[in-house]
């Protein structure tokens, strides 16, 4: 229960001036915790899941699975048409904007694992066991299909990696 009142206080941070994006972290974080109960006791908290399945991803009309994995210090920026596969793993300080998709290429084929720090812009899609690193940023509209190292960023339909430009340290 600690851990998850840490996360939580993270998460708020992440989501200080952004209510609707609040309310979607929480009531995942919320949702997951009870899945994440021994059975006898997440089947007590079924209808949390049940409400959460309801309210977010019929309504809100955001897939958050609540067992994807993700570090605390959430954001979802105006979430809307936001997809993220069971099987992602999601940094912490991670920022997701609306009609971003993470998952796989097939059924039952490998999910994104994503570094800390990593933001998507609107419409980013990053499909199959891509490797996003830490401090990555991917374009809006940009399509993932390869791995990305620390640091870069990842634009275009496919995307290609643009590499940080070095300082000149004298």
């Amino acid at each position: 229960m600690r851990k998850l009142f840490k996360i939580l206080q993270q998460d708020f941070a992440a989501n200080r001036s952004n209510p609707k994006g609040l309310f979607l972290v929480v009531f995942y974080r919320l949702a997951a915790s009870a899945r994440a109960l021994p059975k006898p006791l997440w089947i007590l908290c079924s209808p949390i899941l049940v409400l959460y399945i309801l309210v977010v991803e019929w309504i809100l009309g955001v897939e958050l699975g609540y067992r994807v994995v993700a570090g605390e210090g959430l954001a979802i920026h105006h979430g809307q048409g936001l997809v993220v596969n069971n099987d992602v793993v999601l940094g912490r300080q991670c920022v997701l904007r609306h009609g971003v998709t993470l998952g796989n290429r097939h059924p039952g084929g490998p999910s994104p694992v994503v570094g800390n720090n990593v933001e998507f812009g609107a419409n980013a899609t990053v499909l199959g066991g891509v490797k996003l690193g830490d401090g990555c940023k991917v374009g809006a509209g940009a399509v993932v299909l390869a791995d990305v190292p620390p640091g870069c960023v990842a634009v275009g339909n496919p995307a290609r990696v643009i590499y940080p430009k070095e300082s000149s340290a004298e």
